[in-house]
Order: structure tokens, then sequence, then C-alpha cells
């Protein structure tokens, strides 16, 4: 699909063989440990699981797999937070 950067290997998993697809690899500048990635199964058919077989597709930050609404939870609240700092700053 669009966006993948990279692929695993295909595995044989019964009927289907799968692989796990990789979006682009993204840091935050000058803050370690702070990757964020997309990921997906993917089945030699095209097809990407939506979480019913192996796992839905996610957004990882650094180890921890979020789902695309929970990304975006976090997102809406880093931007909050952010504000809040800019918000002590500014007279």
């Amino acid at each position: 699909p669009a966006g993948v950067t990279s692929t695993d290997e295909w595995q044989a998993d019964g009927v289907l063989p799968y692989r796990i697809i990789l979006g682009e690899l993204r840091n935050t500048n000058g803050v370690e440990y702070t990757t964020v990635q997309a990921t997906a199964v993917q089945y030699a058919d095209g097809r990407i699981d939506d979480g019913s077989v192996h796992e839905p597709p996610c957004v990882y930050l650094g180890d921890d797999g979020l789902t695309s609404a929970q990304a975006r939870e976090l997102a809406a609240a880093l931007l909050e937070t952010a504000d809040e700092v800019d918000s002590w700053t500014q007279r």
C-alpha cells in the first residue's frame, strides 16, 4: 500500500501467507526513544488484517501499539498540554 517503507518476510499461516508492513519511521527532533511508526498485517491477496486474526493496523509509539483513535487522542492531549505550557510564558 501507499506509504509502506519496508516489509517483513512472508510468513506461512495456515491457508493464507501474511507479512508485516511498516510505514515511515518518524522521530521527534532532539528526543531519544520517541519513535512513531504505522504497522499492519497484510495478506498475500492484498487485504489488511482488521484485527480479527492477528492485529489491527496500529500506530506504534516506541514499543506501544495504539489504535488510530488512541493515536488521535494522544495527539490532542499533547497539543492541549503544549498550549498550556505556552500559556504560562505568554504575557
